[in-house]
């Protein structure tokens, strides 16, 4: 999990809400549910774990990988044949280049790669969203009358439901703040 429990609770202590409403699985699930909505608006993984993939041959001298940042290429073939050298990596947008004047020829799956990508350490920035994200839906779900009294529409990621209760100034600025974390963390293809 990208936020602790413990992160979770020192969070709401933070604010004076009791979670004596929620027990640990029922905290676990919303981080879950968080980190799963954060991963399905941004369309990418975010955990470190290798893939194997295969691609359309392209013609070009650059491959854009589904995942990134890439960390390692463990092995890249073209047509059957393992390619040692000649190659150049941008890790951050998670692409290879051949260099020397070679491309990936034109074909349908000619192009297969192994490789390790994602984050060894969650960025700050997505923890906080996932944080934050769970936040809301824990204060707009509590089984406490006075906490999630006011819902009327609200809308975050993929929730709708408005809510005017005494956390209503804090979920519209935690909205925005996760409105540009996922901005900022959507890829944007080439």
């Amino acid at each position: 999990m990208w936020v602790s429990l413990g992160e979770l609770t020192a969070f709401f202590s933070r604010l004076n809400f009791s979670l004596a409403g929620w027990d640990d699985e029922a905290l676990t699930a919303e981080l879950l549910l968080a980190e799963a909505a954060i991963k399905e608006r941004t369309n990418r993984e975010y955990d470190a774990k290798e893939w194997f993939e295969s691609y359309d041959g392209n013609g070009r001298d650059v491959l854009v990988l589904d995942h990134f940042p890439l960390i390692s290429l463990i092995q890249l073939s073209i047509s059957g044949q393992t390619i040692n050298g000649g190659i150049t990596l941008d890790e951050n947008r998670g692409m290879i280049f051949l260099t020397g004047g070679a491309v990936f020829p034109l074909g349908r799956r000619n192009i297969q790669v192994r490789y390790r990508a994602g984050f060894l350490t969650i960025p700050e920035r997505i923890k906080r969203a996932c944080l934050l994200l769970a936040a809301i839906s824990i204060i707009l779900g509590s089984p406490d009358d006075s906490d999630s009294a006011g819902i009327r529409s609200f809308r975050v990621l993929s929730y709708a439901v408005t809510y005017e209760g005494i956390y209503a100034r804090h979920i519209s600025e935690w909205r925005n703040m996760i409105e540009e974390t996922i901005e900022y963390y959507r890829r944007n293809l080439i």
